[in-house]
């Protein structure tokens, strides 16, 4: 990994364990996939832009076992989860702002974390896998 990649990181305040694994790799796509859940989920929230962040939870929405959502909806007991599926669906129809998306993210994330962390660990694990971490890190460094 570059030496300014590391440095990115480290100044986003990366725990010991976090920047040792950085360390370890060539990439930060090939460190994030070796990193456990809370990690990524970390430098979800740390290193990338809230813009891409806002786009990646429609994606977790519209392209995972959420995006069969409508099939279970009449069975979500928290209003906030079910309010955050119609944003979504009207934000990928250009009907909701960016900000009616960031408030429903941050609502269905409240109800979330009362929901069952197993059933979701595997799927939300394999999805940041599968993003090239380095090219929208490195973007994001371009910007900032």
């Amino acid at each position: 990994m570059t030496p300014a990649l590391l440095d990115y990181i480290r100044r986003r305040r990366a725990c010991a364990q976090g920047m040792a694994i950085a360390e370890q790799h060539e990439t930060l796509t090939e460190a994030i996939r070796a990193c456990p859940l809370e990690y990524k989920l970390w430098a979800l929230g740390n290193l990338m832009p809230q813009r891409i962040r806002v786009g990646i939870a429609a994606h977790i929405v519209r392209h995972t076992p959420l995006a069969d959502g409508r099939t279970v909806y009449d069975l979500m007991t928290d209003e906030r989860s079910r309010a955050a599926l119609d944003v979504c669906d009207r934000y990928a129809a250009g009907a909701a702002t960016d900000d009616d998306l960031t408030a429903a993210w941050a609502a269905a994330r409240d109800a979330a974390a009362s929901a069952a962390w197993d059933a979701a660990e595997s799927w939300q694990s394999a999805y940041l896998d599968s993003l090239d971490w380095d090219s929208i890190v490195n973007t994001a460094m371009e910007v900032a």
